[in-house]
């Protein structure tokens, strides 16, 4: 997958977007978004996974996505692209003809996010209680079980330095 946050580089560029609309979202108001920002809900995450699968992307493109994966029709889509617009989540260019959407998160900051919201909520922060219920409710085969190892191994290393 690709992961690109829009970025203006001249002042001539953002002048031609949404009155600076781009330009003043810029990269450093995205991070201190991105770090206060809330979980992203479901529809959210439908319209970023487009977005972080290719961007930047036409209105067009996103509506004709989001009709195949979940049986949007094109206003629900169009409505779901302002309000993330407004929320700071993504950025839209018009030049006239299309509008052009991209990212101003990145897949992985919102991956961290989710992944501590559900953490703190179902399991009060405890990552041990994570993986114990995990275990318990899934048969791991000996290449999973070899892999956590791996993963813990790495933490512990990481953490003594």
């Amino acid at each position: 997958m690709v992961s690109c946050v829009y970025n203006v580089d001249t002042k001539a560029d953002s002048e031609k977007d949404r009155g600076g609309l781009l330009q003043q979202e810029g990269r450093k108001s995205a991070k201190r978004k991105a770090n206060c920002m809330k979980a992203l809900s479901e529809a959210e995450w439908n319209i970023m996974e487009s977005l972080w699968e290719e961007c930047p992307k036409v209105g067009s493109r996103i509506v004709a996505d989001m009709a195949g994966r979940v049986g949007w029709s094109r206003s629900t889509t169009l409505t779901m692209l302002k309000r993330m617009t407004e929320k700071g989540l993504i950025a839209c260019e018009d030049n006239g003809r299309m509008r052009v959407y991209v990212p101003l998160i990145e897949r992985e900051t919102a991956v961290k996010k989710e992944t501590d919201n559900f953490l703190k909520r179902v399991y009060h922060g405890s990552a041990s209680m994570l993986v114990n219920s995990f275990i318990k409710r899934q048969r791991l085969s000996a290449e999973e079980l070899s892999q956590l190892r791996q993963i813990l191994d790495k933490a512990e290393e990481e953490r003594n330095g």
